[in-house]
């Protein structure tokens, strides 16, 4: 509707000047706050909506936009703060306990017990994503990752993102030949599910380059086609990339 902060400017002036007491204004800034937050406008929205809370705290919607708000303006304190508020007076909020894990993830100072109550809450309320994943995968100990990879993976068999979790679990403990075994095995299989994905051959390549540096380990036939394997999956990937891209270009 408005595409820039200079109309919709104009525009709340004109609205508010019809409105008879600040109380009205306040009301109209929950309203006004999200007309700013779709043109990037944050610090503006959060002005308004700051003045709606000032009179409707019990708003669970208005709380969630805050976080949002405060998400955009690089304040995840503050955004975790608003999340919490938002799902005390609505616990139902599955994308809210999303957003949670995921500034929780990003929360290098964050106490293992917190994190541990909200990943178990969004657990509870068996939210499939990845942050609550990944965020439980913070919390494990020793082999526990291995662990839940491995059922993960069960359960999800296709996920690429599962098996390059596991891979990368591998390199960070030094397992090289681990790493390398399971990805070698996975593409003997054939699985067509990761042949176009370069997430998943970006990952084969880390593996080939961290074996290729092991001093007591022979560079074998396998090591040699998964080599080839994973070259020419790349140069695919990349081909169909650029066809992609020139095709939508042309249009």
């Amino acid at each position: 509707m408005f595409k820039n902060k200079k109309d919709l400017d104009a525009h709340i002036a004109g609205s508010f000047s019809k409105l008879r007491s600040e109380t009205e204004r306040n009301l109209r800034g929950f309203t006004v706050a999200k007309l700013y937050y779709r043109i990037n406008e944050f610090s503006t929205a959060k002005q308004y909506l700051n003045s709606y809370l000032s009179v409707k705290k019990d708003n669970a919607e208005a709380h969630k936009l805050m976080g949002q708000i405060y998400i955009m303006l690089k304040n995840s304190d503050k955004a975790l703060q608003s999340f919490q508020c938002s799902l005390q007076l609505n616990t139902k909020q599955p994308d809210v306990l999303t957003e949670i894990c995921r500034l929780l993830l990003e929360d290098t100072n964050i106490s293992s017990n917190k994190a541990k109550y909200w990943c178990e809450l969004a657990e509870s309320a068996k939210i499939q994503d990845d942050a609550v994943f990944e965020l439980r995968m913070k919390l494990m100990e020793g082999n526990e990752t291995e662990t839940l990879l491995k059922k993960k993976i069960i359960d999800r068999p296709n996920s690429v993102q599962l098996r390059v979790h596991l891979v990368r679990y591998y390199i960070e403990k030094n397992q090289v030949v681990d790493a390398f075994n399971y990805v070698y095995q996975l593409e003997m299989s054939q699985k067509d599910e990761f042949s176009d994905s370069s997430e998943w051959y970006n990952v084969v390549w880390l593996v080939l380059s961290q074996y290729e540096k092991q001093p007591n380990v022979k560079k074998d036939w396998d090591y040699w086609l998964l080599l080839i394997i994973c070259l020419e999956r790349q140069v695919q990937i990349s081909f169909a990339f650029n066809c992609s891209a020139t095709t939508a270009s042309d249009t």
